[in-house]
């Protein structure tokens, strides 16, 4: 994956489920996952995952391959 516009999983609070948020830009990470960069947030690698390229059609619909448990973030 080149530089390229994409959309980020976060999960919610206790009454939200969670949802996408538009307005990133990942690369692929030689060390794995997808770094991602938005200008108000700290640039992160995060799991293949919680990072789709074309705009979900539901926002609020959790990504496929979401584990029930485990990494949300592989470091910066």
């Amino acid at each position: 994956m080149h530089k390229q516009r994409c959309w980020v999983w976060f999960r919610g609070g206790l009454s939200d489920g969670g949802h996408w948020k538009p307005g990133f830009v990942g690369t692929a990470a030689p060390e794995g996952g997808i770094r991602i960069e938005h200008p108000s947030f700290v640039s992160v690698r995060v799991p293949e995952w919680r990072v789709a390229v074309q705009e979900p059609g539901d926002l609020s619909q959790a990504p496929r391959g979401m584990p029930q448990s485990g990494p949300w973030l592989l470091g910066t």
